[in-house]
């Protein structure tokens, strides 16, 4: 299952974030505006290894890069 994702930017973090998931319980703007509920750093849409727009496949409660 493919979805929009964003993640932290934050190397040591990496907090991920599924907003198909969230939408329901979770106000998204403003998640957006004030970043990783884990330690406050800016979001990003893209992989942090490929640089590629992130979609991401959930596998066993892990997150791969689709």
């Amino acid at each position: 299952m493919l979805g929009k994702t964003l993640i932290c930017r934050n190397a040591s973090c990496r907090f991920a974030l599924d907003l198909g998931q969230a939408a329901p319980t979770v106000k998204r703007s403003s998640l957006v505006a004030n970043g990783c509920p884990e330690c406050g750093q800016p979001w990003s849409d893209r992989c942090p290894h490929c640089s590629e727009a992130l979609e991401v496949i959930w596998r066993e409660h892990r997150s791969h890069c689709g």
